[in-house]
């Protein structure tokens, strides 16, 4: 539907459409579905201040402008994004097993080809045994056991859609362009107190507070 209001010469403000299949256009913006890195770097840190190296396995093609930016993002927050570009799902397993070794957490990026619910089972399950800290982008994964997860917070992107989308339909036609560029969704952060406990991470009260939920 999207792609056809873009082609029929239509201004397209869009939201919950993750970041790979949003279409990138002159015509076009909105809310991306994903959380920006920095957003969820910060949130990270602020539960686990010790983290120092983060892993992240990723499909180039789809991620990998994200991946960059995140790795800037990491930089800035004193962190080290350790990569591993995958091409297909199956090769998760023994990328994982090889970057073990060098990181202290696991980051999870949205990606449905890579993240299905059978290689999260395998990931929390890996994590735990070897006390890394996974990071995830549901609140089922924080429940599940990862330590935390950033999600994008559902009400927030449409009360920011539908301002975007009045801010412009306010102005006169000949003026609405040039479009501001798409954004990241704003996020929001859950906790498993049981996983941080289990870690020995002590979670200071303010951050708890900052949480959704906290899974006790």
């Amino acid at each position: 539907a999207m792609a056809q209001a873009h082609q029929s010469g239509a201004i397209v403000v869009f939201c919950m459409v993750l970041g790979p299949a949003a279409v990138s256009a002159k015509t076009v913006t909105g809310l991306r579905l994903e959380v920006s890195a920095d957003v969820q770097l910060d949130f990270f840190r602020r539960v686990n201040p010790s983290i120092r190296r983060l892993g992240v396995l990723y499909n180039p093609q789809s991620w990998g402008e994200y991946v960059k930016a995140a790795s800037r993002s990491a930089s800035a927050r004193g962190l080290t994004l350790v990569t591993k570009p995958l091409s297909d799902a199956r090769e998760l397993r023994s990328e994982v097993n090889e970057l073990a070794g060098s990181i202290d957490a696991l980051w999870l990026i949205p990606d449905p080809q890579l993240i299905t619910v059978e290689l999260f089972n395998f990931l929390l399950i890996f994590t735990l045994e070897r006390r890394i800290a996974l990071f995830g982008f549901f609140e089922d994964f924080t429940r599940a056991g990862a330590l935390a997860s950033v999600a994008p917070d559902y009400a927030a992107i449409g009360r920011q859609a539908a301002k975007l989308a009045a801010d412009l339909a306010a102005k006169p036609v000949e003026s609405r362009l040039p479009l501001p560029p798409s954004i990241a969704s704003p996020g929001t952060l859950t906790i498993n107190a049981k996983t941080a406990q289990q870690f020995g991470i002590d979670i200071p009260d303010d951050v708890q507070a900052q949480a959704s939920q906290v899974y006790r």
